[in-house]
């Protein structure tokens, strides 16, 4: 199960990794897809509200009549810090 804790611990990590981009993107792109859903929804919450700015094409597609959203692993590098706000503010 997937605890705040858990997303807290691997923002931290990603948070390590601001110095080297490639190293933060390789890692954010071997999450599992439940931490990236926690985390893309937060950049999703941030932009909807102007706080975080979308530098890449967002790919939307259905999975079981869901839409699935993917937000570019550049977007998450940039924006970490407002990310992290919003997991924070959400619980998890």
């Amino acid at each position: 199960m997937l605890t705040k804790r858990k997303i807290d611990n691997v923002i931290s990590v990603l948070e390590g990794l601001q110095n080297n981009k490639q190293q933060f993107i390789d890692l954010y792109c071997a999450l599992n897809q439940e931490v990236r859903k926690v985390i893309e929804n937060a950049f999703y919450a941030g932009m909807t509200r102007n706080q975080v700015a979308r530098n890449h094409q967002i790919i939307v597609h259905k999975k079981n009549g869901i839409n699935i959203i993917e937000i570019n692993a550049l977007d998450i590098y940039d924006s970490l810090y407002i990310i992290k706000q919003f997991i924070d503010h959400k619980g998890g």
